[in-house]
């Protein structure tokens, strides 16, 4: 870990970005090169000691038992605020599994498309100048996605099927609310998620320099929409 932070820092370099879905490799590995980024952005390192076995039931009722606790009904209008609703969630889950959970922003895949494709500059320049107006696209809004991941390496996404469902509607509207959690490899089918990188710090640090609200101080504050973000199906 030590070995990757000063590699970033002092040459400047970074690891190739997948190009296609195979290349995406392990999620453990790729966790540990984002904690890396993260701290060669000049924000604390997260250490990272995979816990074994699974936190997260089967049956969903520890992720029942978050939204009973975070006052939220319906997470339907998760739609389109990945940020928001990962960073209010954390500590609520952290307290529920009773292990660290970290904000997670990278790229998501479908097959060999990139349905969320940020790049390392993008994230350093986001966490150094906050995300602007510049840099929505037609297609994908900000083009970023967030996802909590567990110390047991577990993700769990409560937005991504809710905006499916907002932006496409049809057949995808049966998934508006629906939280989606488990190992990378099985989340979702034909999904792969790429973490680049982690935490907190981070993350306040673009919502601080953005020009919409990013995050919310408040459960009432879930439900407000400061922008869209369409993925492509």
């Amino acid at each position: 870990m030590r070995f990757l932070s000063h590699f970033f820092k002092r040459f400047n370099q970074e690891p190739k970005l997948p190009t296609a879905a195979n290349d995406i490799g392990e999620y453990s590995t790729n966790f540990v090169i984002a904690s890396a980024f993260t701290a060669s952005c000049g924000f604390s390192r997260i250490p990272v000691d995979w816990k074994e076995g699974s936190v997260l039931d089967v049956d969903g009722s520890q992720i029942a038992s978050v939204m009973r606790v975070a006052g939220i009904p319906d997470a339907s209008k998760s739609a389109a605020q990945c940020l928001k609703w990962c960073h209010f969630l954390a500590p609520i889950f952290e307290k529920q599994l009773g292990c660290r959970v970290w904000v997670t922003i990278g790229q998501v895949w479908k097959g060999d498309a990139k349905i969320y494709g940020p790049t390392w500059g993008d994230i350093k320049r986001w966490s150094a100048e906050g995300i602007q107006l510049e840099a929505m696209t037609t297609s994908v809004g900000f083009d970023l996605h967030a996802w909590l991941t567990v110390e047991t390496g577990e993700i769990i996404d409560p937005t991504y099927l809710s905006t499916l469902a907002a932006t496409l509607g049809g057949p995808y509207s049966q998934f508006a609310g629906v939280v989606i959690w488990g190992r990378e490899e099985t989340l979702m089918e034909g999904h792969r998620y790429f973490p680049m990188a982690i935490g907190n710090e981070l993350v306040e640090s673009i919502a601080a320099k953005s020009c919409v609200p990013l995050l919310a101080a408040r459960v009432e504050e879930l439900f407000v929409y400061a922008a869209l973000l369409e993925p492509i199906p």
